[in-house]
């Protein structure tokens, strides 16, 4: 089983203003779409997760804190996954029809 959270347990996650969703989100599918892409069909799916985290929890943003809207505070945010794999996970190219 596989499993990954756009914060740890007990904290936020953060959207950008546009509504494409939160920071770990739009990582995710940025990675997963270079991933589609031929030369990264090598890459290991815990591989690809540890990339989101790292680039997730590197990024800095600010935030209105609940009860104090004239206030912005500098915030951070640190993915996890949670995996039970016994083997390599890869994501393939689809099998087209011939």
């Amino acid at each position: 089983m596989l499993s990954a959270f756009a914060s740890v347990k007990g904290y936020k996650s953060y959207r950008v203003k546009n509504g494409e969703g939160s920071w770990f989100i739009q990582k995710l599918l940025t990675e997963l779409k270079e991933a589609h892409s031929s030369k990264y069909y090598s890459t290991h799916l815990l591989d690809l997760l540890t990339q989101v985290q790292l680039t997730v929890a590197m990024k800095k943003g600010k935030a209105t804190p609940d009860g104090e809207p004239r206030k912005k505070v500098i915030v951070k945010q640190m993915p996890c996954f949670q995996s039970s794999l016994r083997k390599k996970f890869y994501l393939l190219p689809p099998v087209l029809p011939s």
